[in-house]
């Protein structure tokens, strides 16, 4: 059992050390969002927050959700916009 833990979140990446049969490296890829596509969403969310108590306590409106979840321009990315890799000898890619 490996103790110590290695998990590093940067811009359009998470890499970490992972442990099974042995230790491993993974890299979880994911394409940044486009800064016209966060303006659009900021745009359309605004007066919409029921308050900033409300955001604080992770509750949004349901138009909020349907913007940041909407497929395609919503916050998350399409299965083509992720990457994997992984040291390990599974051949599994997603």
């Amino acid at each position: 059992m490996v103790a110590d833990r290695d998990l590093r979140i940067e811009t359009g990446m998470v890499k970490a050390l992972v442990s099974g049969s042995d230790i491993y490296s993974v890299e979880i890829g994911v394409q940044t969002l486009a800064a016209t596509t966060w303006g659009a969403i900021v745009k359309e969310c605004s007066g919409n927050v029921a308050s900033v108590v409300a955001l604080l306590q992770g509750r949004l409106s349901n138009a909020v959700m349907e913007t940041v979840t909407r497929r395609g321009d919503g916050l998350f990315p399409l299965p083509r916009q992720i990457s994997l890799r992984c040291s390990c000898p599974d051949g599994a890619s997603r």
